[in-house]
């Protein structure tokens, strides 16, 4: 019985003090990117608040709020605005939901910008989480530890096999190496599929298997490396066994696939089933350039925006570059202090000029990505627009 009581006493203090370094550690990596983020004016006569994932967040004093700043003090003077980059890496809008009320309450702003749900996560109505799983997801609101059980489970379901895990656990694509693999990869699915049709089955999979672990040679992505090679162990075993692929492919569907990758597997499951002579199974996905189409981001959208609106702050929505801004006006259903601009006709006759890379560091929103300096002050010009007519001040 001492024993036993020992070891409790053990594992609780262990727990503890483990709760306790991830707390720290987390605390302190917070404030780095804060420090980063943070804006130099003081007592400006506006405040601007911008709310987003990765594309507001990166880039310190190149990311396109740092650059927003600049704009619009160049025009009416050093101190005339403040702007605050209030970006979270690698968040939804649920996630932003909950920290958007928090910096409206510490910053008080006068105009807020925002611009994300790229990231959210594509919900099916097959995809209720177990019991467990619904409250891990809630404790790790709470917990590090128990966040890090989450993430490690939800990593572990699209672990690769135990001799090519050579994956890096870092930030996804803010160069250029990321879209440089996915090309290769693109390549490799192309070229198996060429042996295919000539006929040379057994070839194609063991080319497939051959390149399927030069794909972590370059790990910047650790949940996107790991679905590139689901892909294509479904590739494989599709020309092995079809209907075994069938189910593999239909069981990554049902899970949180990065918006990036979730094409390709529908378009593996739709030549599966036609394949094998079935009938259309009705299911439709969104493709990640019709973000708006998601659930999760419909309902999170108006929060985030009512929650400036019962501060009486007007709000700038802000598209993603190359994308339309229509479907954001239909999405979204209060628009009394609400300016919606885009970044589609700018970027488009840039791009007549310039190339992709000029623009954006990586492809990570397919039509789009992180920007380049030059791309995040095409945003800030902009969002510079929306902001002085939110404030109904002449350019």
């Amino acid at each position: 019985m001492k024993t036993l009581k020992k070891i409790l006493i053990f594992s609780f203090v262990t727990l503890f003090f483990l709760e306790l370094s991830l707390n720290t550690t987390a605390f302190v990596l917070q404030k780095i990117m804060q420090k980063s983020q943070e804006s130099h004016i003081r007592g400006a006569k506006y405040k601007v608040l911008c709310i987003g994932e990765s594309t507001t967040a990166w880039g310190g004093d190149v990311s396109y709020p740092s650059l927003l700043e600049k704009t619009l003090n160049l025009r009416f003077g050093d101190n005339a605005f403040q702007v605050i980059n209030g970006g979270i890496t690698g968040t939804t809008t649920r996630v932003l939901l909950e920290h958007t009320p928090r910096m409206i309450q510490e910053h008080e702003p006068d105009v807020g910008i925002v611009m994300t749900g790229i990231n959210d996560l594509w919900s099916l109505a097959d995809n209720d989480p177990e019991p467990w799983e619904a409250g891990l997801e809630w404790l790790s609101e709470y917990s590090r530890i128990a966040k890090f059980i989450r993430i490690t489970l939800v990593n572990k379901k699209f672990s690769l096999r135990e001799d090519t895990t050579h994956v890096i656990a870092s930030g996804c694509g803010q160069t250029t190496h990321y879209s440089e693999v996915q090309t290769k990869f693109n390549d490799y699915v192309y070229r198996a599929g060429l042996m295919v049709e000539e006929g040379k089955a057994k070839e194609a999979i063991h080319f497939l298997e051959s390149k399927a672990k030069l794909l972590n040679s370059n790990g910047y992505c650790s949940d996107s490396y790991p679905l590139l090679e689901k892909i294509i162990e479904i590739q494989r075993d599709a020309l092995k066994n079809p209907k075994l692929a069938l189910e593999t492919v239909e069981m990554v569907l049902r899970s949180d696939v990065v918006p990036f990758h979730r094409p390709m597997f529908v378009n593996i499951k739709n030549n599966l089933r036609e394949e094998l002579k079935l009938p259309p199974d009705g299911i439709t996905y969104a493709t990640q350039t019709d973000y708006w189409e998601n659930s999760s981001y419909k309902t999170n959208i108006q929060r985030i925006i009512r929650s400036f609106q019962e501060k009486g702050i007007p709000v700038v929505v802000m598209q993603y570059p190359r994308l339309p801004v229509a479907p954001l006006k239909r999405v979204i259903i209060a628009h009394e202090g609400v300016i919606f601009v885009e970044n589609n006709d700018n970027f488009q006759k840039m791009m007549e000029k310039k190339q992709f890379s000029d623009l954006f560091s990586d492809g990570f929103g397919k039509v789009f990505g992180h920007f380049t300096p030059l791309g995040a002050q095409m945003v800030a010009n902009t969002a510079a627009l929306g902001v002085l007519e939110a404030l109904d001040i002449k350019p």
